[in-house]
């Protein structure tokens, strides 16, 4: 969609855009987050190290976590990249005040065997508040983890 987030008076919404062509617009939303996960080994292997049984995180262990996270935010950005009618590449930036909520808390599921895991987060409190004219208020994020690497 050739649709570009527009900040007026403290609020958002999506307008269409006519400055050019429209490579890719976002909204990026920086949180300092803190997470508190519980985690269930289904088949644990375990190692000795200093008479003291731990468990081995270098074997192929099955996990299944869940937790909760928290955050603060530190910045929001509407980002534009397109090309204008004179064909020159232009990048456009705009930080974002008074339309995204302040504090952040959400959920997380994960599968894991050995070094991976695979993610679903998803947000508690939306992301915008009553000033963004967006339908879509909650995040949702899919992904993969690396946990750990051994030199």
């Amino acid at each position: 969609d050739s649709k570009v987030v527009v900040q007026q008076d403290r609020q958002l919404s999506l307008e269409d855009f006519t400055a050019g062509y429209l490579r890719n617009s976002r909204i990026i939303n920086n949180y300092i987050t803190v997470p508190v996960d519980f985690v269930f080994v289904l088949n644990p292997k375990y190692t000795t190290e200093n008479n003291e049984k731990m468990l081995d995180n270098s074997k192929g262990n099955f996990r299944i976590s869940a937790g909760v996270y928290g955050g603060v935010r530190y910045l929001s950005q509407s980002q534009i990249l397109y090309k204008n009618f004179e064909d020159h590449k232009a990048n456009y930036r705009e930080n974002i005040n008074g339309s995204v909520n302040n504090f952040l808390f959400g959920g997380k599921l994960s599968l894991g065997y050995g070094a991976l895991n695979v993610f679903i987060k998803k947000d508690f409190t939306s992301i915008f508040n009553d000033n963004a004219k967006i339908n879509n208020k909650y995040g949702i994020q899919i992904g993969l983890e690396l946990l750990y690497i051994n030199f």
